[in-house]
């Protein structure tokens, strides 16, 4: 053998043994470390010039460069050169000249073994025959050892890596642990402490009913305390122990339920309302066991909640009642967020079925309203004040009630206005009553303004002519007046008196005699056939006679008979010319009763009339016949005459009121007991008295009298009065005496002859 090859064997045996060396160098070195013997190996051992090595982790750790050698200076270049173009993965490279200006060098690249993506060895050698065989192998060798090595010191790394992190997770575990376990403690004993402070029974219920454990306030509810309770059934009402069965089986399929209520029985017998909130619990297994029991006392509650049921019943009946409703609006969208049973119905609506919007009550406002409330709720919510309102509300069926409206502002607690509560009260009656007391009021005004013109006065002319101003004044019309008679059969008519305002001159002549036309007859027919007032003109069945509205202007008009006793009738009529008017059934009853007031005191002044006229003609009668009358109060003793009894006695008419004594002064002294007498005996046995008597008058002249009296009595048949005529017969003795006289001397002068 050529010791050459010899010597190189010997010399690739001593590399090969110096490499074998090296793993055991190497064990638990960190890759810098590793990198760096390999390095130095190549260079030291190996005899090469240039050496670099990458070692990278294929788990994305940090890339490890070491370069070793004097031919650095000329390798940067190309190692980058080459590093750049070759990529990621490698394969063995053989470079016959490195270049950089030298002598021949040789270069060896060499992919560094498993699991070592992007690592290589990457060497150079001026030896002539560089890289040998030998080389490549003793260069593969290292590169295998150096990835075998990099390889356990990342398996070391891992392993002291996962150690550090299982001792560091078992610390924290631990830690975790004591703290999970102190804040279990803590949850248990706050989670007890809420359980034994809550107001609310709780308890733990076995499927089979019995109780598994319950809280201090359970025990408090049930009058039970848990050591005699637990194990045993829940005591409940015998309604309530029909829904168990169902209730476990709704717990059975995870179901929990709440707001049920239930009536449960303490330990003395006595039951109570409670609220049940149930939740189900499992076993060990997962299997359910039971439930937890949230059990609330709701007795009184359920006291507040009918008191409040009653409350709301006797507000409502008292709404209904009182026709009152109450409301709530939002100011911020102009909804109604409340609005009772009897609101609803005030507007119409049926608080059952509908839901009306706060347009919907609005709606049912009367037109000619509607503007005026909304400028008066307006104008509240920017003062932020109350606001009271009256207005009309048309129903669907046309009727019309009136409506009073209160408003009340209500704030939050930054002061801004956020809604407005209030009530509305049907005042319909009300205001009915009102209309009709002032109607009342007003008919008894006008009455007694017609009463005192009738009674101011006895004159016929001047009483007719006061009504007709009252009747002006009271219904402020335009005329009125007097038409006689309302008859269609006389042949005229005319007007006996007249009122009017300024403005509105008379419409007729007063005094005239007008003939009855056709027109004028079918007034009169329709006036006197109407038990009432008749009214002619606007919303009224009787049209105004064309020509008289036209000439005078008389936009309306109303009409009456009146028929006085002893008399034709009269018409009495009004004219309202400013205006069409529509006469009211108040303004009819008025005229209707004044209309009849006028008939009495018509009928009153025309008997007064002819009676004045009656006792004028008896008084001349009595004048002409010396009579007079007179009547005696038995009482008072006092007397009354007549005109012609004061003449008959010489004195001036009802000159002094005479009492018996004084009419005795009167009689001749020779008569007064003769008279005085007569009297007595007509007081005692007979009503009746007839006697002559002499009267001396106070000039002295005689005058002779017959006096006839009656006497009245009263129901118990005593004297109350005498009443009787006194006749002056002092002619008719005069005459007698001459008579007598003549008589006598006649039958003197017979027997003489």
């Amino acid at each position: 053998m050529d010791p050459r090859e010899i010597h190189r064997l010997r010399t690739a045996l001593r590399d090969l043994v110096a490499l074998s060396t090296i793993p055991a160098a190497w064990v638990g070195r960190e890759p810098p470390a590793i990198a760096a013997g390999l390095a130095d190996v190549l260079v030291g051992s190996l005899h090469l010039d240039f050496a670099f090595v990458r070692l990278c982790d294929a788990n994305g750790g940090a890339v490890v460069d070491v370069t070793r050698g004097d031919a650095w200076q000329a390798f940067p270049e190309w190692l980058q050169r080459h590093l750049a173009a070759a990529g990621p993965r490698r394969r063995k490279e053989i470079i016959q000249d490195v270049g950089g200006g030298r002598e021949r060098c040789g270069g060896l690249v060499m992919p560094i073994g498993v699991n070592a993506d992007g690592g290589l060895v990457a060497v150079a050698c001026d030896r002539a025959d560089f890289p040998t065989e030998t080389d490549q192998l003793l260069l593969s060798v290292a590169a295998n050892q150096a990835a075998t090595a990099f390889q356990s010191a990342g398996l070391i790394h891992e392993r002291r890596r996962a150690e550090d992190e299982l001792r560091r997770a078992r610390d924290e575990l631990e830690v975790k642990v004591a703290a999970r376990t102190e804040e279990l403690r803590r949850t248990t004993a706050e989670l007890r402490t809420i359980l034994d402070a809550s107001p609310v029974g709780i308890v733990l219920v076995r499927r089979d009913q019995s109780v598994q454990r319950c809280n201090p306030a359970f025990e408090r509810l049930v009058g039970w305390r848990a050591d005699e309770i637990v194990g045993r059934r829940i005591p409940l009402e015998e309604r309530t122990e029909k829904w168990w069965t169902p209730l476990v089986a709704r717990l059975d399929r995870g179901e929990g339920f709440s707001g049920r209520e239930i009536r449960i029985m303490r330990k003395d017998g006595s039951e109570f309302d409670a609220a049940l909130a149930c939740a189900p619990f499992a076993d060990e297994r997962g299997r359910p066991a039971g439930f937890v029991a949230n059990i609330e006392d709701i007795s009184d509650r359920k006291r507040a909640e009918e008191a409040l049921r009653r409350s709301e019943t006797y507000l409502a009946d008292a709404q209904r009642l009182s026709h009152t409703g109450s409301w709530a609006r939002d100011v911020a969208t102009g909804q109604h967020t409340h609005s009772s049973e009897e609101h609803s119905r005030l507007f119409g609506f049926d608080p059952h079925t509908d839901r009306p919007s706060a347009d919907d009550f609005r709606a049912r406002i009367h037109p000619e309203d509607r503007g005026r409330v909304a400028d008066i709720v307006e104008h509240a919510a920017r003062e932020r004040r109350d606001y009271e309102v009256e207005y009309r509300v048309v129903l669907p069926d046309g009727t019309m009630r009136r409506i009073h409206g209160v408003g009340h502002p209500v704030f939050s607690a930054s002061g801004d206005l956020v809604q407005f509560v209030g009530t509305a009260m049907d005042v319909t009656e009300r205001k009915r009553a009102e209309e009709e007391r002032r109607a009342h009021l007003w008919f008894l005004e006008g009455m007694d303004r017609v009463n005192r013109a009738i009674q101011g006065t006895n004159d016929l002319e001047q009483m007719m002519s006061d009504v007709l101003d009252a009747v002006l004044s009271v219904f402020d019309c335009d005329r009125s007046w007097l038409v006689y008679p309302c008859d269609p059969d006389a042949a005229s008519w005319k007007v006996p008196m007249e009122h009017t305002r300024p403005e509105f001159p008379g419409a007729f002549a007063v005094g005239l005699d007008l003939p009855v036309d056709p027109d004028i007859a079918t007034v009169f027919r329709t006036v006197r056939a109407s038990g009432s007032p008749v009214r002619l003109g606007p919303a009224s069945e009787h049209p105004l006679p064309a020509e008289a509205a036209k000439r005078f202007s008389i936009q309306s008009m109303i009409v009456m008979s009146i028929h006085p006793k002893g008399d034709k009738p009269y018409m009495l009529g009004l004219h309202q010319c400013s205006y069409p008017r529509v006469w009211t059934p108040p303004e009819a009853r008025l005229f209707q009763a004044i209309g009849r007031r006028l008939e009495d005191a018509l009928t009153s002044l025309l008997m007064f009339r002819n009676l004045g006229e009656s006792e004028r003609r008896l008084e001349e009668a009595q004048r002409i016949s010396h009579v007079g009358y007179w009547e005696r109060d038995l009482a008072t003793n006092r007397y009354t005459w007549s005109d012609e009894t004061y003449r008959i006695f010489g004195l001036r008419p009802q000159e002094r009121i005479l009492s018996f004594d004084d009419v005795q002064e009167l009689v001749h002294p020779a008569d007064r007991q003769m008279r005085a007498a007569a009297v007595a005996d007509a007081l005692q046995d007979g009503p009746r008295y007839d006697v002559e008597y002499r009267a001396v008058r106070p000039n002295g002249e005689v005058r002779f009298v017959r006096s006839q009296g009656e006497v009245v009595s009263d129901e118990s048949g005593r004297p109350r009065r005498v009443f009787g005529t006194v006749q002056d017969i002092t002619e008719r003795k005069r005459a007698e005496h001459r008579l007598v006289t003549q008589h006598t001397v006649t039958q003197i002068l017979g027997e003489a002859a």
